[in-house]
């Protein structure tokens, strides 16, 4: 597809390694945040351009980071948004909609999944597979939470993993799994 990417991400102590991971799934470049509202950016983001285009940005943070990415977008640009993590609006200066002709489309996929066909689902989720199997799609670090024992050990369990969490101490997905007793026969009985 000859697609190159230039990637933004929040500054966090491990941004090192962070950055690392994702130029090994195959990103092209990695920043922070931080680095995008810099007023340097934009000149070191035409060196990277290198006399190429960018149509395209993808933000899920909105506010002043939306707005800094498309102000990097070429003529004709697109900005897709999918998330407003800063809780601040799209602030779209009127001379990138006027001048640039700056196009900007709200992503909601939960909403779009929703109304696709049954066939359509399908297919995509065969695509998705295809991809993991080709290794051409890395799903994203996780870690696993058991929760298993009685309700007291499940809750120190969920408290810590939270805590975790809140503390920035995580970095990936939690995924939760319930881990249920073996019952025999005998512990079931007839009904």
């Amino acid at each position: 597809m000859n697609i190159k990417t230039v990637n933004f991400v929040r500054d966090r102590p491990d941004y090192s390694e962070l950055k690392n991971y994702l130029l090994g799934l195959g990103a092209d470049h990695v920043f922070t945040y931080d680095e995008l509202l810099h007023s340097s950016f934009k000149s070191k983001f035409k060196e990277i351009l290198s006399g190429n285009v960018c149509r395209h940005a993808f933000n899920g943070i909105g506010g002043d980071t939306a707005t800094a990415m498309a102000a990097l977008l070429n003529k004709k640009g697109h900005l897709v948004s999918y998330g407003g993590m800063s809780k601040q609006p799209l602030k779209i200066p009127v001379g990138l909609l006027i001048f640039n002709d700056l196009k900007c489309h709200g992503y909601w996929h939960s909403n779009i999944w929703e109304s696709l066909p049954k066939q359509d689902k399908s297919e995509r989720i065969d695509m998705l597979t295809a991809w993991i199997e080709g290794g051409y799609f890395q799903p994203p670090l996780h870690e696993v939470v058991t929760l298993e024992g009685a309700d007291e050990e499940v809750t120190n369990i969920v408290k810590n993993t939270l805590k975790r969490i809140q503390e920035g101490k995580i970095g990936k997905k939690i995924l939760l799994k319930w881990k249920f007793p073996e019952a025999s026969l005998e512990d079931v009985g007839p009904n």
